[in-house]
């Protein structure tokens, strides 16, 4: 590395390192590196980055792949913002969500229980009642 010259600078929030030659009275070539952003991943030798498919996320920058979306969180399709999604009320986020998964009729949850990670977490409906599109009837 002696006749070459590293510079990183921050690009449209992608950190960008231009390798140039020092040696060389005018630059006429360079070679850069990006480095992934987050919601993104690259395997080696990749010219440009994929997108964390459905159901993953990637919060860290650099990395080589995704990891599942946690329980309790869904992870959309199509997102533009690589953050998990607490699981809203009505249903359930099982690891490795893409949407939530509504609670089965005959089962309810409040308008306020968020993050529930499996279907043995919606309530069973009460003795005297029925619940359907889970809410209690």
């Amino acid at each position: 590395m002696d006749s070459l010259r590293l510079f990183q600078l921050m690009l449209f929030n992608t950190v960008v390192i231009i390798v140039l030659p020092i040696t060389s009275a005018s630059v006429d070539w360079f070679s850069y590196v990006l480095v992934v952003l987050v919601g993104h991943y690259c395997l080696e030798g990749s010219a440009n980055p994929e997108k964390c498919p459905p159901g993953e996320s990637q919060l860290n920058i650099g990395q080589d792949s995704c990891i599942p979306c946690r329980k309790g969180y869904y992870c959309p399709i199509g997102a533009t913002v690589p953050d998990p999604v607490i699981c809203p009320p009505y249903s359930y986020c099982p690891e490795g969500s893409y949407e939530p998964t509504r609670c089965p009729n005959g089962t309810y949850t409040t308008n306020t229980t968020e993050g529930l990670e499996k279907v043995t977490q919606c309530k069973p409906c009460v003795a005297g009642s029925y619940c359907r599109y889970v809410r209690l009837s």
